[in-house]
């Protein structure tokens, strides 16, 4: 994990405790302050992957989460709780999603989640998932920022909302520290040991995810696991069966709320830094309606039937979605597909709200 050589903080926020904790944390790297007017300037001035950024939030808290019309999407919705990723997986979107490089944490989150009420109750949702893991690493930072403890203390009294905090990293001591609420999800982003070696550098190995997946099971969590993205090469069928094997072999399929799929896609933008860091996974790829690149259909339809029929082997009831595919790769893979979104919504959180409470 990528490690900070500056800490900026916005003046603004300097006092508040959550500030203040975060800080002590950092002794031995330079801390500058700045006025709320310098920071566009302060930005541009620090804006490299080891800057850690401390300020208030000027946008949205919750959102929906960026999908898109022309695939089945969810209708998850994300908190904005942090900017950016002290992993460098060579695939991530956030490349070429933000201008902004510096990892940034908004530590007014405690104003934040007062105001949240307001917005959940005017949404007026029966059933929601909401979840952090969009424009960050849901648990990377989380031995210096213990967000996860703030967020859980706030949703454990919204029993129709569902919090699954997405990772890749190992740092679930936090958790491990309470009791969990049945409303809480931890999901890891898998992939094979190749594509972690490769692709995913400087992430902690399939294995050291799996036991700490397995230490959350055993403290009574149910998690989620995200093969996101799939990604192409030779003998990649029986490496991705090797993960799925691994994974129940850690993991009782009770705890286990739900698997996503989802091959890999990209901006154009992205595209060319993604071949230059990754040359061993150049591949033929199209331009879907979504104008992302994406492998052909077929492969896509075999890729998600091998893994999918893995996954039965195991736990023939598993819940298992597909993130951002077409309604004919629906239909092709699980022989049905939605006519609209809410559709798609309606069918998720009837099958994990109903698992959530056995």
């Amino acid at each position: 994990m990528r490690a900070f050589k500056n800490l900026l903080v916005n003046e603004q926020i300097k006092a508040l405790p959550f500030t203040k904790s975060i800080i002590k944390h950092f002794k031995n790297i330079p801390v500058a302050f700045f006025k709320p007017a310098e920071e566009q300037n302060i930005i541009k001035k620090f804006n490299r992957a080891d800057v850690l950024l401390l300020t208030g939030l000027k946008g949205s808290f919750l959102k929906k989460c960026p999908g898109t019309t022309e695939y089945s999407c969810c209708n998850y919705y994300i908190l904005n709780t942090e900017i950016n990723c002290p992993f460098s997986c060579s695939y991530c979107i956030l490349q070429d999603y933000f201008e902004l490089k510096a990892h940034v944490i908004y530590t007014d989150i405690d104003e934040l989640l007062l105001h949240l009420p307001r917005q959940l109750k005017k949404l007026n949702k029966e059933k929601m998932r909401i979840g952090t893991g969009e424009f960050t690493d849901s648990l990377a930072l989380d031995n210096i920022s213990g967000i996860s403890l703030k967020l859980i203390s706030f949703f454990k009294d919204y029993p129709h909302i569902l919090l699954e905090l997405k990772t890749k990293s190992l740092n679930v001591g936090n958790l491990l520290t309470i009791t969990p609420p049945g409303n809480i999800i931890v999901g890891w982003s898998v992939n094979t040991d190749k594509i972690i070696q490769k692709v995913e550098r400087n992430t902690p190995s399939l294995l050291k995810r799996l036991e700490a997946a397995q230490k959350l099971a055993q403290a009574g969590y149910k998690l989620s696991f995200h093969f996101d993205p799939i990604i192409f090469y030779e003998e990649m069928e029986k490496d991705y069966k090797k993960v799925i094997d691994l994974i129940y072999r850690y993991v009782p399929a009770e705890k286990i709320s739900w698997i996503s799929l989802g091959c890999l896609r990209f901006t154009k933008g992205l595209m060319q830094s993604f071949f230059k860091k990754s040359p061993g996974f150049i591949d033929e790829f199209i331009v879907g309606d979504d104008n992302k690149l994406r492998y052909l259909r077929p492969r896509r339809v075999r890729a998600y039937k091998t893994i999918t029929g893995r996954i039965k082997k195991y736990n023939p009831e598993q819940f298992i979605y597909l993130c951002m595919e077409s309604q004919t790769v629906w239909k092709q893979v699980f022989g049905f597909s939605f006519e609209t979104n809410e559709d798609f919504e309606k069918w998720f959180n009837d099958h994990v709200f109903e698992k959530q409470r056995s």
